[in-house]
């Protein structure tokens, strides 16, 4: 066993002076075989990382480039709806605007032939004024002139109607004494010959004597001048003779002609023909 060990000292001392003789060369060798492992280990590794990042970029990229694409279409339909819609909505100012213009030259149109009726009208108007003012002119002087006609027909204090002229006293007196008053005055007492003659005295409010009686022949009444009665408006239940009533008189505020006695006192009307008879 001791010898063995010797040998194996022996051995590893050999081998330790070989190596000192042999050191540098051995040791650039090893250097060397170690650079270029080294570099062979490191291109593998830069292929193994592009290959991995080929790997990765062929799983990632396909779904970033489709939502990329995504977007972009999706951005260029959003565009496309926008600018629609925005197309759409000047379609629709734009009709909006033309029927405004338009119901503004309608609203214009109806303006002016308004205006034109108005300015008729005013012409109208102002012509119609004109003639009213002349015909009122043309009436105050018709009436001036009724006015003249009738103080030169009828004297003053007479009342004209009809082709007559009519004097109501305002004082009383007896029948006889009435007419009396009447025929100095050119005129008698009235007689009424119509409807129309008796509706102008019922607008007076006092009773009257007029130129009726019976005093020649009892229960034939007469006017004063002499003609018969054509035209009647006795009150009911007259004349009837109560006490010698033979002499007529009107009452307008009640119901028409009455005979009464002469000799009471009354007021009387006057009745005048104008000279033109008109």
């Amino acid at each position: 066993m001791g010898e063995n060990l010797d040998n194996s000292a022996m051995v590893t001392m050999e081998l330790e002076d070989t190596s000192k003789e042999c050191g540098p060369t051995r040791r650039e060798q090893l250097s060397s075989c170690v650079a270029k492992h080294g570099r062979a280990a490191a291109v593998c590794l830069g292929l193994l990382c592009l290959l991995l990042l080929a790997t990765v970029i062929s799983l990632v990229a396909p779904g970033d480039v489709k939502r990329t694409e995504n977007k972009r279409c999706y951005g260029a339909q959003e565009r496309e709806t926008y600018f629609y819609n925005l197309y759409r909505e000047r379609e629709l100012f734009h009709s909006i605007y033309n029927n405004l213009i338009n119901e503004r030259h309608q609203l214009q149109t109806s303006l002016n032939n308004l205006t034109e009726e108005r300015n008729q009208l005013q012409t109208s108007y102002n012509n119609m004024t004109q003639e009213k003012n002349q015909l009122q002119a043309e009436i105050e002087r018709l009436r001036g002139t009724i006015t003249e006609l009738t103080s030169q027909i009828c004297p003053d204090g007479w009342t004209k109607f009809s082709s007559s002229c009519y004097f109501i006293s305002s004082e009383s007196k007896n029948w006889e004494e009435s007419r009396q008053d009447c025929l100095r005055r050119g005129a008698d007492l009235m007689i009424i010959n119509s409807r129309e003659e008796q509706s102008f005295l019922n607008k007076f409010s006092d009773t009257l004597w007029i130129g009726l009686s019976d005093q020649e022949t009892e229960g034939e009444w007469r006017w004063v001048d002499g003609s018969g009665l054509n035209y009647r408006y006795w009150a009911k239940g007259q004349p009837d003779d109560y006490g010698g009533e033979d002499c007529g008189e009107v009452r307008p505020t009640r119901d028409g002609w009455n005979d009464f006695p002469c000799s009471e006192s009354l007021q009387w009307i006057c009745e005048k023909k104008t000279c033109s008879g008109v």
